[in-house]
């Protein structure tokens, strides 16, 4: 199935929106973007040992920096949960 037949031809501004709505709804109170959701990617997969091509590739990230950044809350919460 093709992304554009699932997603309806939303871009990124249109996801935050819809993103940022559903937030308000369930009454958080924290600003929710379509970022937010690549960041819980990338902690997600540190969480559960993905090597850093494999976040890379999922994310879409080009520079391994930026996984080991978007990446770096999963092992703050993980070293506090330890």
């Amino acid at each position: 199935m093709k992304a554009d037949m699932v997603f309806g031809g939303l871009n990124s501004a249109s996801i935050g929106r819809r993103l940022a709505a559903v937030a308000r709804s369930a009454g958080l109170e924290r600003r929710v973007t379509e970022h937010s959701s690549r960041l819980g990617l990338a902690c997600e997969l540190t969480t559960r040992g993905a090597s850093t091509t494999e976040t890379m590739l999922a994310g879409g990230w080009k520079i391994s920096r930026m996984v080991a950044h978007s990446g770096a809350g999963a092992a703050t919460e993980q070293a506090s949960v330890a």
